[in-house]
């Protein structure tokens, strides 16, 4: 499937575009003055082991500890002691190295792992590995035996070696020296570490840009477009010097349209924010993320094109595969994944949309595992999680909805703020809707012996209180023996409220 890279450099960002037969399914993202973690190795200081769930805090020089999970022979009992076993036990206080493998959550580290890897054109080094590994990407039985034989008889000393697909028909001079560039890569990180008393970071994966050419490129790369003359010819020099192949490739972007606009990626993005997907025939997707996990609906929504109930309903799951394989890249969506499609009684039907799913989202190498469809149309997919997805690293949690993707509506915002004026209103207190505090107004003072309150709240919920609560203000009026005054605070959110004791001027 013939591949574009589009490259989007702007002052404060750069953002890298994937696309296969003129279709976005990969954007990446990288803010100036730094990329993600993943992939960085450190000298970490471990200041926490938790045995009872396998894992240690690794102090790691950042703002949070990384998380360590670590396989029980490596744990300490819980009273201190060492259970013995083949591998020596950690300790608080000890110095290893890490790498990091899932980017730090809004709650959580980075994760960590203490399997070492370096990455190249053709291969990747493991320290501390006894064995020589083929992508099974790469079919031929005897270029896997060529290659594996090649790297075997290499001198590696404490390492393993994994042939990567891009190593597939290359020779040997080519391989030898991309090995020689990890070993000495491998050699000066060792070095750096040695002697050093704090965490530091020792090794960092290239900038975004380099990783996807380093990564991507291949006979089906035809294009790599880029709308800046500095990255052009920075992207120029790196392919020149490791990716001497890629250089006919490269082109500048000179059209006035903006290269993203141009290519349909800036309205991919957009659509992707959001969480339904529309199909040709009428039909749709409804794609919502939770902390556990991914839910897929798909709907058959005004398609009613097919010849029974069975076949609309077969017409349309095979029509949402390869959109919701796309949206799982685009999205960068990782963990369970659980698809609901439309229900088929047909076995026949089944097994179709089965293959059909593991078909669409066999070039997505992200994917782990697709379980068979259940009785209930319910298909789990096990992604990778790989960095933030795109959700994580353009939006923000909702200051109005507390990220519940729901507001309360202006009535039962009203109904909150009666019953706090007649459950709370005589208890000289200053009432608030979320937690909000009291304000001080100009020219009257909150607290006090004051009978009269204001209610601060947003326009729509003022407006709910004039026209269908004016009379049960007046009656709580007459209870309290001052006035309740309603104005509207056009900068509140529709949930937020005040209820605000005052004295007369």
């Amino acid at each position: 499937m013939p591949e574009t890279i589009l490259v989007n450099v702007s002052p404060l960002e750069t953002r890298v575009a994937l696309l296969e037969s003129g279709l976005v399914q990969e954007v990446y993202f990288e803010h100036e003055g730094g990329h993600g973690i993943v992939g960085n190795i450190y000298l970490g200081k471990i200041t926490r082991i938790l045995p009872g769930i396998q894992a240690a805090f690794v102090d790691i020089g950042l703002d949070r500890n990384g998380i360590l999970a670590l396989p029980p022979a490596t744990v300490p009992d819980a009273d201190g002691s060492n259970t013995p076993s083949t591998k020596p036990a950690l300790f608080q206080g000890q110095k290893i190295l890490v790498q990091v493998t899932h980017e730090p959550r809004e709650d959580k580290g980075p994760r960590l792992g203490r399997q070492l890897t370096l990455s190249s054109r053709y291969l990747v080094l493991t320290p501390g590995a006894d064995y020589v590994g083929v992508s099974q990407q790469i079919r031929s039985r005897a270029e896997r035996e060529r290659l594996q034989q090649l790297l075997a008889q290499a001198d590696k000393p404490g390492c393993g070696v994994i042939v990567r697909t891009a190593a597939e028909g290359v020779d040997e001079q080519a391989i030898a020296a991309d090995l020689q560039y990890l070993q000495s890569q491998w050699q000066n990180l060792q070095v750096r570490a040695k002697g050093q008393q704090k965490p530091v970071l020792l090794y960092t994966e290239p900038p975004l840009f380099y990783r996807l050419l380093r990564d991507r490129a291949s006979s089906a790369l035809e294009r790599v477009v880029i709308d800046d003359a500095d990255g052009f010819n920075a992207a120029q020099a790196f392919c020149q010097r490791f990716l001497p192949a890629v250089c006919s490739q490269l082109e500048l972007h000179k059209e006035t349209t903006p290269l993203f606009e141009a290519h349909g990626v800036d309205a991919a993005i957009e659509q992707a924010l959001g969480p339904r997907v529309e199909l040709g025939s009428g039909a749709y997707l409804v794609i919502e993320q939770t902390e556990a996990m991914t839910t897929i609906d798909i709907n058959s929504g005004s398609f009613v094109g097919g010849k029974s109930q069975e076949d609309t309903a077969l017409q349309t799951n095979l029509e949402a595969v390869p959109v919701l394989a796309r949206q799982l890249r685009l999205r960068n969506l990782g963990g369970i994944i659980v698809v609901d499609f439309i229900d088929l009684q047909q076995l026949e039907h089944r097994r179709q949309l089965e293959l059909a799913l593991a078909q669409a989202l066999h070039a997505d190498p992200a994917v782990r595992k697709i379980a068979s469809l259940s009785a209930l149309g319910l298909v789990e997919i096990g992604r990778k999680r790989i960095g933030q997805n795109l959700q994580q690293a353009l939006c923000e949690k909702c200051p109005s909805c507390d990220g519940r993707g729901v507001l309360k509506s202006a009535q039962t915002v009203c109904y909150e703020i009666l019953r706090a004026l007649s459950g709370r209103a005589l208890s000289g207190r200053a009432l608030s809707g979320r937690a909000l505090s009291g304000r001080a107004l100009s020219g009257r003072a909150s607290g006090g012996d004051a009978r009269d309150l204001l209610v601060l709240a947003a326009p729509a919920v003022v407006d709910r209180l004039r026209d269908d609560a004016a009379v049960h203000i007046a009656q709580l009026q007459s209870r309290l023996g001052g006035s309740i005054t309603v104005q509207v605070d056009g900068s509140r959110s529709p949930e937020d409220f005040d209820i605000i004791r005052v004295q007369a001027s």
